[in-house]
């Protein structure tokens, strides 16, 4: 897989100054907004798992087996098959 130039500083920049690391207050916020969203995690994950957002308050979440952290670029079509029926749900309700 090939990275753009500037990937490797922009990952290191969303750690250092997103705030995204141990903030469990911060997911509990995105879980009680309203808003609809779906959590995708690699069951091998190591820094976030389903039980985790689950426990903030994320009633969907998507576990994707045999995956790490790297879901998204390794199960590529697991994660967009997700997203699609959330997707696609959220059209449902709105019918």
């Amino acid at each position: 897989m090939r990275e753009h130039a500037g990937h490797k500083a922009a990952v290191v920049a969303i750690v250092r100054d997103g705030r995204i690391m141990d903030d469990d207050e911060a997911f509990a916020r995105v879980a009680k907004s309203g808003v609809p969203a779906v959590g995708v995690v690699g069951a091998l994950d190591p820094v976030c798992s389903g039980e985790q957002l689950r426990a903030v308050g994320f009633a969907n979440v998507v576990v994707v087996h045999e995956a790490g952290h790297g879901v998204v670029r390794e199960n590529a079509a697991e994660v967009a098959a997700a997203i699609e029926a959330f997707w696609k749900g959220l059209s449902a309700k709105s019918s």
